[in-house]
């Protein structure tokens, strides 16, 4: 049974999905036409999984490329920012050498201290400018170098190849304002010269010193250098870096200004840069070490990399547009587009074939059916093929050739039926008059058999009513009999657990008595161990007196006694533990006494209680046999009430049998006259019946012969 319900729990289910299925199907597929549920299946089968892995290599090859690409971005722009870096550290450990303690800083402190202009200017032509030359003759990116001597507000023209001049004191003074706390610390910064020129200056400020005897010896005075590169200082670092068509990359700080670029039109130095939302996306995007993110510029999707240029608060930045990112793997989607697109072509194709050769023969086969339903039985088709449609033509021939075998059957039947459908018309005409007259005298026989049937029924049913009562009498007092006789038993283990418990009253009686002459006697021999133990106490005594005695004794004695002295002392030691024993051996005593007395009483209360249960035990064992006589008499009553209604049972099934057999016999007469009267009524009935079925079996016949008329099964 379980594996039942385990097959019908499991398989219950999918039958009804299958019929689900099933029913949608034809719902919904069969008002659609072979045709085009063969060329959107085609469809379907050929364009679906193109598409699927189209897009799925799509969606992959963006990611990778995008992830490949956003990697190596990262990294090389990390390496521009080194590099920039490590240029800018070079240039700016050449200022420091050349304002702090070579060759240039010995002629500040000669210009500084002669007098006339002639020396002055020997100093500054052959021992200030020439260290700077040397460093920075070679370097096309050099617009200009002055040196301040801040103490005298001096500003020296080391180098200058611009046509204006990019620096003025007044400049100076306002960068140094621009860096009020840059004591010695050198700064970068951005800066437009009047000639149209974007510049980069680095400002170094120093207090210069010689070295003698290993000691800085400063000079006094502090000098301040101002280097100016043009913009390609920076720009030729990443010029040749190649990431890709419109790729960007540029060197910005963190309020967003441009400080040099590869593209001057797009991105020109010195000026904002056009999209805010970037600088606070990059700013935000620095502080959770992240060098990438995605953001429009120009209302075009962008990829960000950035690293920060060390010791500066500047950035080299690229911004790489999506449609780069996507070019490959959109050639590989018109790729795909273009696979797909020829399959559809193939799958259009090649189901218009197959539905073709469906359809064709079906059409044919349609025709011969319209004329086979007009009536043309001599209809055949040709097919020479030898797949599933020529099995249904074969099928369709033969069906049509056994039609043309049945409706030739039918013709000479009809004929055979048309003659004896009159013959049968007249014949029933005569049978029907004779059954009528035979069920008239049936009808008034069924009508006296069946009044003596409902007399009999009456008698019975009041028989058997007498019949229930009185079974019902007895099996009630064979239910109160069998109550009587469980009772009956369990009173008698009542009176044997009543003299049981009579027994064992009397014993637990008798061991109180018992048990209260034990305790009399502990306490009467425990006041003789009182008597006894106060004569120890008072042996005790005498024992503390002798040996205070013996201690005086032995002190009398001097030396002589001392040994006497100490056995009189540990006599003494002896006889106190003595006494507290004794002390707390009565104590003990006493509340034993206490504890017996105590004993005494309750048993003696006990005893009471126990005289009070015997007798109402004995109060209960007279009620249960006064019970006990009662139920015998009880039972005997019963059995003899017994007796006589099984006297009456008796009787009463010999009446039932006589008036089952008389209303028996009256049921048989009532039955069997009711079926002659039935048959007789259902003959003349039949009779009607028949002799209206051979007339409409004439009529069938004449047009069934009209009907077949219409079929040509010939030539």
């Amino acid at each position: 049974m379980p594996l039942k319900k385990i097959i019908k729990t499991i398989f219950h289910p999918k039958r009804k999905l299958f019929s689900f299925l099933t029913d949608f199907y034809e719902f919904n597929f069969r008002r659609i036409k072979i045709n085009t549920r063969l060329i959107i299946s085609f469809i379907v089968i050929s364009i679906f999984p193109i598409v699927l892995l189209g897009t799925m290599s799509f969606y992959k090859s963006s990611s990778a490329i995008k992830s490949k690409i956003e990697t190596y971005s990262v990294q090389v722009v990390d390496q521009v920012s080194q590099n920039i870096s490590l240029q800018m550290k070079k240039y700016e450990s050449i200022c420091n050498e050349l304002i702090t303690y070579s060759d240039a800083v010995k002629g500040v402190s000669i210009y500084m201290n002669v007098g006339s202009g002639f020396e002055r200017t020997t100093a500054y032509t052959k021992q200030i400018v020439p260290p700077f030359i040397a460093n920075f003759g070679d370097n096309t990116n050099v617009i200009s170098i002055f040196l301040k001597i801040q103490d005298r507000n001096e500003l020296l023209k080391i180098l200058n190849t611009d046509i204006s001049t990019p620096m003025t004191l007044e400049d100076s003074v306002n960068l140094d304002k621009s860096f009020p706390n840059s004591s010695s610390s050198g700064h970068w910064l951005s800066k437009k010269l009047e000639s149209g020129k974007d510049s980069i200056i680095y400002i170094k400020n120093s207090i210069p010193y010689t070295i003698k005897d290993s000691i800085p010896n400063y000079y006094g005075f502090r000098l301040s250098l101002y280097t100016v590169y043009d913009q390609n200082f920076l720009s030729s670092i990443y010029n040749n870096v190649d990431l890709g068509k419109n790729v960007d990359i540029f060197v910005m700080d963190s309020k967003g200004t441009v400080i040099s670029s590869r593209d001057l039109e797009k991105t020109p130095p010195n000026s904002l840069y056009r999209e805010k939302s970037m600088i606070n996306r990059l700013l935000s995007t620095k502080d959770k070490k992240d060098f990438s993110f995605t953001t429009n510029i120009n209302n075009s999707k962008h990829l960000v990399t950035f690293s920060a240029i060390k010791d500066t608060d500047w950035f080299v930045v690229s911004t790489i547009p999506y449609t780069y990112l996507q070019k490959e793997s959109s050639s590989i989607l018109w790729s795909i587009l273009s696979i797909a697109l020829v399959i559809l072509s193939l799958a259009l194709i090649l189901s218009f074939l197959i539905t073709k050769s469906i359809s064709m023969p079906l059409k044919r086969m349609l025709v011969l059916m319209d004329e086979a339903s007009m009536g043309n039985l001599y209809v055949n088709i040709e097919d020479r093929y030898s797949d599933e449609i020529a099995v249904v033509l074969q099928k369709f021939n033969s069906m049509v050739e056994n039609i043309r075998g049945i409706i030739s059957t039918v013709q000479t039947s009809s004929e055979s039926v048309l003659q004896d459908a009159e013959e049968l018309a007249a014949f029933s005409k005569v049978s029907q008059i004779a059954s009528s007259q035979t069920a008239i005298a049936v009808q008034q026989i069924s009508q006296g058999a069946s009044d003596q049937v409902n007399d009999t029924t009456l008698c019975v049913k009041h028989v058997s009513s007498l019949s229930e009562d009185i079974n019902q009498v007895v099996d009630n007092i064979t239910h109160a009999s069998d109550i009587i006789l469980d009772t009956k038993k369990i009173s008698d283990s009542t009176l044997e657990s009543i003299r049981s418990l009579n027994i064992k009253a009397h014993e637990t009686h008798t061991v109180s008595e018992e048990i209260t002459i034990t305790i009399n006697s502990l306490s009467t021999e425990m006041k003789q161990i009182k008597k006894i133990i106060k004569l120890i106490v008072e042996i005790v005594e005498q024992t503390k007196l002798l040996s205070l005695n013996a201690s005086i004794e032995a002190a009398r004695s001097g030396e002589a006694g001392k040994g006497f002295a100490v056995v009189a002392k540990n006599i003494k030691l002896l006889a106190d533990k003595s006494k507290r024993s004794l002390t707390d051996i009565s104590n003990i005593i006493n509340n034993i006494q206490e504890k017996t007395e105590e004993t005494v009483h309750s048993v003696a209360h006990a005893e009471e209680i126990v005289n009070i249960q015997l007798e109402a035990v004995s109060e209960v064992d007279m009620s249960f046999r006064t019970i006990y006589n009662a139920m015998e008499e009880i039972i005997n009553n019963m059995n003899s009430s017994k007796e006589s209604l099984s006297k009456a049972l008796v009787s009463k099934e010999f009446t039932l049998k006589s008036i089952a057999n008389i209303h028996m016999l009256s049921s048989d007469t009532a039955s069997a006259t009711q079926d002659v009267s039935i048959t007789a009524f259902e003959q003349q009935t039949g009779a009607e019946q028949l002799s209206g079925l051979a007339l409409k079996l004439n009529d069938m016949a004449r047009e069934l012969n009209k009907i077949v008329d219409i079929f040509r099964i010939n030539d």
